[in-house]
C-alpha cells in the first residue's frame, strides 16, 4: 500500500422557542411566572410573587417588552400563565432597581451555536482539490497502530463552549468494504497538529463514538452525524479536531472528503510512524469537511446582556 494512496485514497505511485412564562409546577404557586429567552437553552428565571417590589420590576419589564416586540414573545403558547397586569405595567417607561438588574445578570444562560462548519451544502464538497485528492485518511486501523491517521482542521471561539455533537462527509478508498464494516468512531481535540502527531495521550478531549444510524450520501461521500455521550467544555481559544473512523485494514480505508469552506489549511498527522513522514504530521493544503454543534457556556451577565438588548429596543420604540 503506497504512502500517497493510504494518506488520501489518490491513486498516484507512492503513496427555542419562544420561550417564556411556561408551564410550572404547583409548588411554584399561581402567582409564579418562568422566563426563558427565545432561541436559547437558558435557565428559567422564576419570579414567585409578582407583588414583591423586585419581582415586579421583572415581571413588568418582560411584560412591556413584549408589547414593543411581538405578542407571545416570552411565552409558551401552550401556557395558562399571563403576565401580571399590574398598573405600572401600562407604561413603557419602567425603570429596573439595581437588584432587579443584578437578579437577571446572574441568570444562567447557554446559547445553541454552530461551533464550526465546514460542510455546508454537497455542492461544497469538490471532486477534486489542490493536491489531485478529494478525501484524507482519517482512521484508526485496529491491531495495526503504525497506520492510525487523523485528519485535522482548525476552529476558534471567543469564549468558553461545549461540543455536543460533530458531523463529517467521509469516502471509503483503497480496498474500502462496505460503511457497515466501520466499528465506530473517534473524536479528538488538540491544541496543535504536532500535539495531534504524539497520539491520543496528548489530547485535550477524547470522546469515544458508535456508529449513525445510517450513512446518508452527501456531495463526493456520505454524511455521518453523531452525538456525544457526554459534552466536551473548553475555553475560549483555537483547538484542532479530527473525526476517525475505527475501522480493519481487512475493510480498505476510509478518509474525510474536502470542502471549499475554511481557510485551506489542514494536516494529517500518524502518531505511530508507519509512513515515516518527518515529524509524523504533515500539513495539507484543504479544508476538511466537518462540522461541530454545542452550546456556549453560561456565563455570569448573560441574561442581562439580553435584557440590555430588549431594552434598548424598546427605548427605539417608545413614543416621543
Amino acid at each position: 500500500r503506497s504512502l500517497v494512496a493510504r494518506l488520501t485514497g489518490g491513486q498516484k505511485v507512492v503513496g427555542s422557542n419562544p420561550a417564556s412564562p411556561t408551564p410550572h409546577s404547583e409548588a411554584e404557586g399561581p402567582s409564579a411566572f418562568r422566563f426563558v429567552v427565545p432561541g436559547s437553552v437558558c435557565a428559567p428565571l422564576r419570579i414567585h410573587s409578582p407583588q414583591q417590589p423586585i419581582a415586579r420590576d421583572l415581571a413588568c419589564f418582560l411584560a412591556v417588552a413584549e408589547q414593543n416586540l411581538a405578542p407571545g414573545f416570552f411565552r409558551d403558547p401552550a401556557s395558562l400563565v399571563p403576565l401580571p397586569s399590574l398598573p405600572r405595567c401600562a407604561s413603557v417607561d419602567v425603570k429596573l432597581s439595581f437588584v432587579s438588574i443584578a437578579a437577571l445578570s446572574f441568570a444562567p444562560c447557554a446559547l445553541a451555536a454552530v461551533i464550526f462548519d465546514q460542510i455546508g451544502a454537497p455542492t461544497n464538497l469538490p471532486a477534486s482539490g489542490p493536491e489531485g485528492f478529494y478525501r484524507y485518511g482519517s482512521q484508526i486501523f485496529p491491531g495495526e497502530p503504525q497506520w492510525e491517521l487523523l485528519a485535522l482542521d482548525d476552529f476558534s471561539m471567543s469564549s468558553a463552549f461545549r461540543i455536543e455533537s460533530v458531523s463529517a462527509v467521509i469516502a471509503g478508498y483503497g480496498s474500502f468494504g462496505s460503511f457497515a464494516g466501520i466499528q465506530g468512531f473517534e473524536l479528538r481535540i488538540y491544541q496543535s497538529p504536532q500535539q495531534a502527531a504524539l497520539g491520543a495521550g496528548a489530547a485535550l478531549a477524547v470522546a469515544s463514538l458508535g456508529v449513525p444510524a445510517s450513512y446518508g450520501a452527501f456531495g463526493t461521500g456520505v454524511r455521518v452525524d453523531l452525538s456525544l455521550p457526554q459534552a466536551i467544555e473548553l475555553a475560549a481559544g483555537s483547538y484542532w479536531m479530527s473525526l476517525q473512523a475505527v475501522n480493519p485494514g481487512s475493510n480498505g480505508q476510509v478518509g474525510v472528503v474536502i470542502s471549499d469552506i475554511g481557510d485551506g489549511v489542514s494536516w494529517q498527522a500518524n502518531p505511530g510512524g508507519g509512513f515515516g513522514v518527518p515529524g509524523n504530521a504533515l500539513q495539507r493544503p484543504v479544508n476538511m469537511a466537518y462540522m461541530l454543534e454545542g452550546t456556549l457556556v453560561p456565563v455570569p451577565g448573560g441574561a442581562l446582556t439580553i435584557a440590555a438588548a430588549i431594552a434598548c429596543r424598546v427605548a427605539r420604540r417608545r413614543p416621543r
